[in-house]
């Protein structure tokens, strides 16, 4: 009848307008049938060595693909929550111009579904890459895994496997510097030109492994960013950053060698939260002399700008202070990630640690790639410039902070 007709249109309008309210509580799905519909795969736009596979999801809590070329066994992605209707999964690290048959394996409430096979094809490595860059192991046996590293001047972040084939990569427009993954599974490189001196607003691009870019981390200006460095650590909120910063001032430097008004960059450790608010900053200028250069500071003479710390690395010690290397200085630093205050220095001009066993060397110089290792010790990248001769190495140092005076023990040394 008219009545019924008219109440149950009513109840019906009633129910579409509070399923379309919003409040604090969550939606709860619909049960059914888990599905997985609508299959397509492209090449990814940001690397020909991998394919997008785009996909509807109904009822799907997690899915990861099964992708394989004929005679192969089957390589699988990491299972990824469901969070959206229509998902995107990449395949990375695929062969050139190879077809792969790619299936979606999905889990539900309602069991197991795998999709129907669908083929895609990648394409070829970029021209540069393929023609003009080539790697080659030169001797010992490779760890497992890939290393990722950008190549400065063409502008391209990549990595190569442990027989030196190149297979995943990232082009950027301008200079590249520091490619790296971090612990939350993103990658970063900085985009510019500076090395650490000079006038120029350069930022770190953060990106997920298909290459789309996520976010950009920097100083906030008139400050400029140093692309030296970005650590991750997790925080009570999420992911914080950490950086170095550089201002640069007028500097009279003729008691080096240098002129009255030199360029003169000086540099920060600065933290963010993962809003981007700033949370931490220190400033060499407050707490380390110009003296303290030691290492090259007649280069001043031949550059229109200069940094006399050049920080190159930063880590998180085991107490969670920061442990940065100041290559111009020929120091490692402790630095109280609280209060600022400098903990102790190794190396250069204001060495607080006695060297044990490290004949004939005695002591690292123009060092990079500081980093605190599991057990504590520290793992250095050693250039050597005033070794007699001159030889780089790698090296490893205990530490023991509680010796008077402290002291710095080699363990191991390549």
């Amino acid at each position: 009848s008219y009545r019924r007709r008219r109440a149950f249109l009513i109840i019906l309008a009633l129910a579409i307008t509070f399923s379309g309210c919003s409040d604090d509580s969550p939606v709860t799905a619909i049960q059914g049938e888990t599905q997985v519909s609508n299959v397509q795969v492209n090449v990814n736009p940001h690397n020909n060595l991998s394919l997008v596979v785009k996909f509807a999801a109904t009822n799907v809590d997690q899915v990861r693909l099964r992708y394989a070329i004929p005679a192969e066994a089957s390589q699988f992605t990491p299972w990824r929550t469901v969070e959206t209707a229509v998902v995107s999964l990449v395949a990375l690290g695929l062969e050139p111009l190879t077809t792969y048959s790619v299936v979606v394996e999905a889990q539900g409430k309602s069991g197991d579904v795998n999709a129907d096979a669908v083929e895609g094809t990648t394409g070829d490595l970029p021209p540069f890459l393929r023609d003009s860059v080539s790697m080659s192991l030169v001797q010992g046996t490779p760890t497992p895994g890939w290393t990722v590293t950008a190549l400065r001047t063409h502008g391209w972040a990549i990595a190569f496997d442990a027989s030196a084939r190149i297979r995943w990569y990232r082009k950027f427009d301008g200079i590249v510097l520091d490619a790296s993954q971090k612990p939350n599974g993103s990658f970063t490189t900085f985009i510019g030109a500076s090395t650490g001196s000079q006038p120029t607003y350069g930022y770190f691009a953060e990106y997920s492994p298909d290459g789309t870019i996520l976010t950009r981390h920097q100083a906030t200006a008139p400050l400029y960013t140093d692309g030296h460095e970005l650590h991750f650590s997790l925080g009570d909120n999420g992911w914080d950053t950490h950086l170095f910063s550089y201002d640069i001032r007028r500097y009279d430097l003729t008691s080096m060698g240098g002129p009255p008004d030199a360029l003169l960059a000086g540099h920060q450790i600065l933290r963010f939260d993962p809003t981007g608010l700033a949370t931490f900053s220190w400033n060499a200028w407050d707490h380390f002399q110009v003296e303290d250069w030691i290492e090259e500071p007649l280069s001043l003479i031949d550059q229109p700008n200069s940094d006399w710390d050049h920080p190159n690395s930063l880590d998180i010690d085991h107490d969670g202070h920061y442990i940065a290397s100041f290559r111009n200085m020929g120091e490692i630093s402790k630095i109280d990630s609280r209060t600022g205050d400098v903990i102790w220095r190794m190396g250069g001009r204001n060495n607080q640690f006695l060297f044990i066993g490290d004949e004939p060397f005695g002591l690292f110089s123009g060092q990079h790639s500081v980093r605190v290792l599991d057990n504590g010790n520290l793992l250095i990248y050693d250039n050597g410039l005033r070794h007699t001769p001159p030889e780089t190495r790698i090296i490893e140092f205990a530490i023991d902070t509680n010796a008077q005076p402290m002291t710095a023990t080699r363990v191991w040394q390549y």
